[in-house]
C-alpha cells in the first residue's frame, strides 16, 4: 500500500519532494546479471533520456513487465537510471521503481 502512495505522489508531484527509496544492501545485490535481464516496474514515468530534466514519454503502471537493457551513469538519489525496453519501445527509467525478476540487480528496488 505504502508503495502505491509514494508512486502515486511521485507521478504527482514528482520524484525530488519523495524520500529516497531504499534497495537491498549492495553486498546483496549482483553485479553479474547478463543484460537485457526481465524486470516490471513500480510504476512511474519513462523518459527520454537518462534523468528527470528529458521529456516525459510515457507512464507504466505497477507490475507493467519491462526489460533492462543497460545500467546508465546517471543517477538520482543513489540509484541509477537504466535504458528499459516497454511495450516494444525503448526509453528510461529510474532504477527506484525496477523491480527485476527473480534476482536483484545492482541499483534496483528489490526483487519481483
Amino acid at each position: 500500500m505504502l508503495r502505491s502512495v509514494l508512486i502515486v505522489a511521485a507521478m504527482t508531484v514528482g520524484l525530488a519532494s519523495l524520500p529516497t527509496l531504499q534497495s537491498q544492501p549492495a553486498n546483496a545485490q549482483s553485479n553479474s546479471v547478463p543484460f537485457p535481464y526481465p524486470a516490471k516496474s513500480w510504476g512511474g514515468i519513462v523518459r527520454d533520456g537518462p534523468g528527470q530534466h528529458y521529456q516525459r514519454v510515457t507512464s507504466l503502471q505497477e507490475g507493467e513487465p519491462i526489460e533492462i537493457l543497460e545500467r546508465t551513469n546517471e543517477s538520482f538519489q543513489g540509484l541509477p537510471w537504466f535504458l528499459i525496453r516497454y511495450r516494444g519501445r525503448v526509453g528510461y527509467h529510474w532504477g527506484g521503481i525496477i523491480c527485476p525478476n527473480h534476482q536483484s540487480v545492482r541499483g534496483t528496488h528489490g526483487v519481483c
